[in-house]
């Protein structure tokens, strides 16, 4: 409560006074907020072999978020001996239990061959979990391996679905996936997959020419600074294209009123998608997840695109809904050229509360 200000007064040093009381006690979770705040130097003086020694703590005890940021210590040699096994090693317990980040990160030692070989298919694998589960980075390193046709490899559950239904296999081209791996991490702020989504509409690279969309994207990266947006964007200006005229987007967004309330999204015996740690700290949060429609309603390839309270699961409870098929959209009318899917923006929110011990 310190740390977010919810119901007090933000503080950052009360806040590791009552992390350091919980961890003393043993629970994981604070331990790992703690180190955090070692790490970051925020309401403690910074102090990275402290932050390592609580991350260990935890990471020992199987603690997710802790053995991500333990390993990206010893990648970086922050607090401890640099030491690329062992961050290999808890980058890869991580990432196997849905750590969107060190999967990213494990991804990009296979790619470099600093993992031990180089390895273009796992660094592929390992780029499309990190960017399923919300990572921006990995989205974006995912988009570029399907752009350059590195490692690539064909997505079971897609072409499952397409496999005797409409077309046998995912027809779309590697420039097809790239794109839509760009705009994924471009709308979560990724100012590269920006850069080279502006690139596109541009130039036509895969999508039609469209000089608008071009500079809403080089605007976005423009913000964040980006030498070269600022530059295309002073080339298209001059060129009279219109940076405010944003056309209809090809993603339409999906609000289920219906799902207002749905149980699984709350506590309790009747709650199957509400995530656990969320459950024992009796907190509510949101996700948004970005999906393709199929012609029976459901939602495929599906990505987390936003999620409150990151560490606390709401992104990958939404992805298990959509697997599960608890959350479902009006079919899509098949065209005269046969069925198009259509991408979809869902937004979720889940009810805080406790969970029932029945």
């Amino acid at each position: 409560m310190y740390f977010n200000g919810l119901g007090t007064e933000k503080s950052a040093a009360q806040a590791a006074i009552w992390y350091r009381r919980a961890a003393d006690r043993g629970l994981l979770d604070a331990e790992v907020q703690l180190a955090e705040l070692y790490e970051d130097g925020d309401g403690v003086p910074k102090d990275d072999a402290e932050a390592a020694r609580l991350y260990a703590k935890a990471a020992e005890h199987e603690n997710v978020e802790a053995q991500y940021h333990l390993g990206l210590m010893y990648e970086d040699g922050r607090g401890v001996a640099k030491n690329l096994s062992k961050a290999i090693d808890l980058y890869r317990r991580a990432s196997d239990r849905g750590n969107c980040d060190a999967a990213n990160n494990l991804g990009a030692l296979f790619l470099t061959g600093d993992a031990g070989r180089k390895d273009e298919t796992e660094a592929f694998k390992l780029f499309r979990s990190a960017a399923t589960y919300g990572s921006a980075e990995g989205q974006y390193n995912l988009a570029v391996m399907y752009a350059a046709g590195r490692g690539v490899m064909d997505d079971p559950s897609y072409s499952q679905f397409w496999s005797g239904r409409i077309v046998t296999g995912d027809r779309r081209s590697n420039m097809d996936h790239a794109l839509v791996w760009f705009r994924r991490a471009a709308m979560q702020g990724q100012v590269n997959a920006q850069l080279k989504l502006a690139s596109a509409y541009e130039t036509g690279a895969g999508v039609a020419k469209d000089g608008s969309q071009a500079l809403i994207w080089y605007r976005k990266a423009a913000d964040q600074g980006d030498a070269k947006a600022r530059e295309a964007l002073g080339r298209l200006q001059g060129s009279g294209a219109d940076p405010e005229v944003d056309k209809p987007s090809e993603i339409r967004t999906a609000v289920f009123d219906k799902f207002t309330g749905y149980a699984g999204l709350s506590c309790g015996p009747a709650g199957p998608y509400m995530p656990d740690r969320a459950c024992r700290n009796g907190v509510g949060g949101a996700a948004v997840i970005d999906c393709e429609t199929g012609p029976d309603g459901g939602l495929y390839d599906c990505s987390i695109v936003s999620e409150s309270l990151r560490d606390f699961g709401f992104g990958p409870a939404s992805l298990a809904m959509a697997r599960a098929r608890a959350i479902t959209v009006p079919p899509t009318p098949n065209d005269p050229g046969g069925f198009h899917p259509v991408r979809v923006v869902v937004p979720l929110t889940f009810t805080g509360g406790y969970r029932s011990a029945h």
